[in-house]
């Protein structure tokens, strides 16, 4: 704790020099530097003209959708200094991200936060990153070098009528730019006391026929700090309070992206990364079965590479052309279990427009999945192969000139329920200045491999052990979804978006034990088993405003609630109460953020954002607030020195609890300087 607070005062003495230089930068030199800010520059209202693709699969302005859409664009990422997605996923209203530690990261939308949140579809370029094993994401392996980011496109609230099963309570679609954007030579370097070293390099050109890029980055961080637990006689999985954790990591990524405009009379991209990363782990797991559970220290490995193929051509005026092709493998290496899956997915697509004033979409893709498992003594899955099939259909019709209504439902056929069907129907009234929207959803998150076949062992002690069983006998969650929403552009220096929406859940699911058995031969098993034993409601709003009063100064913020209320069907027990009572605490009620941007001269910026949580997880995480700040110089145009802090507030603070993966550390407040040369 001393080299903490040491090192809190040698920075607060850096972010005091850094901020005394950019403001007493001589207004002359400034004003010879060309402004660094793209979007500081531009008014709100070419902001709401921007394309989006992810809330109906095909671009359409922003302003135009009748859905909650945010867009993270690459210079908010820039100037929050995020060093990861998850970290860039902070600013955007009604997305949960919370630190179990300095390795794993929960992501969800309106609420039900976990290590594997499993009802939010994720994706890169079209990509899904969801993991069909335990229906989440591995957030630790899911990096790319941020300045290449275009833009983090998040829909809050159901995207099954276009994206399919899983997409339940939002979609956060991640979008690279193209290789012409990204022409010349980028270094980007940095080192801080958490981050400890981090670099990408990447080269671009061209030619009369494409364009391409290619790059390669790697980056360090640190262990975090054990927190208390409850019991203040007790360890944390091992650890006693503020003991540093081995959950650090090493990693590294190559990629390439190729793209024409020329390819067979339209647009083609090909693009493509490898990955390798190391990280530490602790937690608790069976070392022996029929023995308590032990606590462990890990070096987890996971690996991968992906391709991706995307073709699109104008047909006609008014007739459009998209398909996909892509390929993903990875695998990995942790103490609970070894996995490793191939996935192909193909989809074409055809969109009419300008049909009796509507435009139509029609689509069909195939995806095949096999996933191969190594046992341990924790976790046994038999191999598995998978199959999905989809269609799906979607009409907007502009009724006159203010009104639309949408409506477009998928069909898709998984290997587990059979044929699901997810409708949707939204409608959207604007008018100059301001635009009204509503819509009714439903949504399917299918079963996971672990929910059909797994013999998970859990807990341990008086010579038991509880044993999840995934028997085949789970069936999907089915979700309706109700959604208004408001946008307000009073003038060309202010942007309001206020939603109100109610989710109502079936079938949520969770585990449920029986009694108890006899004594067995040297131990006895407790079945604990997998079924469908909530239902739930949940109720909120979201708003978020940004407004600019003058150029240089950019004022921003977002306010989120949600009330949930989970209760036990079909079977009504202690067990199922209890299980009702942690689903609903699984994500604070009230969140906030405030931030500015401030260019006080033309070569220099500063950035704050503040995050508050309310308390969560049943009093185990009390309510935290949490800021980031940056102050950055561009001594010339192709080159920016930015010294970035975070959790400014506190030495450290904790965001999550330990779950069956890993053990929780504290998130540490940390610093790093970074400078980045682009010409």
């Amino acid at each position: 704790m001393r080299t903490i607070r040491r090192f809190e005062t040698t920075s607060g003495r850096l972010l005091s020099c850094a901020l005394a230089l950019i403001l007493y930068l001589p207004e002359g030199e400034a004003r010879e530097l060309t402004a660094t800010s793209d979007l500081l520059s531009l008014s709100l209202e070419e902001l709401t003209n921007v394309e989006v693709f992810s809330a109906s699969k095909r671009n359409q302005e922003y302003y135009a959708t009748a859905a909650a859409i945010f867009v993270i664009s690459s210079e908010d990422i820039r100037r929050a200094g995020a060093r990861s997605i998850p970290d860039a996923l902070r600013l955007a209203p009604g997305v949960e991200v919370q630190n179990l530690n300095a390795n794993h990261v929960a992501v969800a939308i309106r609420g039900q936060n976990d290590l594997f949140s499993r009802k939010l579809l994720v994706l890169m370029d079209g990509r899904p990153l969801y993991n069909p094993t335990f229906s989440g994401v591995w957030w630790i392996a899911q990096h790319y070098p941020m300045e290449d980011i275009e833009r983090i496109e998040i829909v809050r609230g159901p995207g099954g009528a276009v994206w399919g099963a899983n997409a339940v309570n939002g979609v956060i679609n991640i979008i690279t730019k193209t290789a012409q954007k990204t022409q010349g030579a980028m270094l980007s370097a940095g080192a801080g006391n958490e981050e400890r070293g981090f670099g990408s390099l990447r080269l671009g050109g061209n030619s009369d026929a494409a364009s391409f890029r290619i790059y390669a980055m790697n980056e360090s961080r640190d262990g975090g700090i054990a927190a208390r637990t409850n019991n203040a006689n007790t360890t944390n999985k091992g650890f006693t309070a503020g003991q540093e954790t081995p959950d650090r990591r090493r990693f590294s990524q190559t990629g390439f992206r190729l793209d024409s405009e020329q390819w067979g009379g339209g647009k083609l991209s090909l693009h493509g990364d490898i990955y390798d990363l190391k990280a530490g782990g602790f937690g608790e797991m069976i070392a022996i079965p029929g023995r308590p559970m032990v606590n462990y220290r890990s070096s987890d490995t996971y690996r991968g590479h992906n391709m991706v193929l995307d073709y699109q051509r104008e047909l006609t005026a008014d007739l459009h052309l998209r398909s996909n092709l892509f390929y993903d493998h990875y695998r990995y290496q942790v103490p609970l279990l070894m996995e490793r899956r191939d996935t192909w997915e193909g989809e074409l697509q055809l969109d009419l427009h300008r049909f009796t004033g509507q435009t139509l979409s029609a689509g069909a893709a195939l995806r095949r999945s096999s996933a191969n498992f190594t046992d341990t003594s924790a976790i046994r899955m038999p191999d598995r192969s998978t199959s999905l099939y989809s269609l799906f259909v979607n009409d907007d019709w502009q009724v006159s000139d203010r009104w639309r209504l949408i409506g477009g439902v998928k069909y898709e056929r998984n290997s587990y329920s059979g044929w699901e069907t997810q409708p949707s129907l939204r409608t959207l009234w604007q008018g100059e200045g301001w635009g009204i929207w509503a819509a009714a959803s439903k949504a399917v998150r299918i079963q996971s491999d672990n929910e059909m076949s797994v013999a998970f062992d859990v807990t341990g002690g008086n010579g038991g052990v509880g044993r999840i069983y995934g028997d085949g006998n789970i069936q999907p969650e089915r979700i309706t979804t109700y959604e208004a929403g408001l946008r307000l552009y009073p003038d060309p220096h202010a942007l309001f978006e206020l939603t109100a929406f109610e989710i109502n859940y079936r079938g949520n699911s969770d585990v449920i034990s029986t009694k108890i058995p006899g004594p067995g031969p040297g131990y006895a098993i407790i079945p604990i088993y997998l079924r469908n034993v909530l239902n739930g409601r949940g109720r909120g709003i979201e708003a978020n405003l940004k407004y600019k009063p003058v150029d240089r100064l950019t004022l921003r913020g977002s306010y989120s609630y949600l009330h949930q209320n989970y209760w036990p069907h079909p079977t009504v027990s202690n067990e199922t109460l209890y299980t009702a009572y942690t689903v609903t605490q699984q994500t604070p009620r009230n969140r906030y953020t405030l931030g500015l941007s401030l260019n006080p001269t033309l070569g220099s910026e500063i950035d704050l954002d503040l995050f508050h949580h309310d308390a969560f997880r049943q009093g185990f995480i009390h309510s935290y607030n949490r800021l980031d700040g940056r102050i950055a110089l561009h001594p010339s145009p192709e080159v920016e020195i930015s010294l970035t802090g975070k959790n400014l507030l506190q030495a450290t603070h904790r965001e999550e609890i330990n779950n069956y993966i890993n053990g929780s550390s504290l998130v540490q407040q940390s610093f790093f300087m970074q400078i980045k040369i682009d010409r």
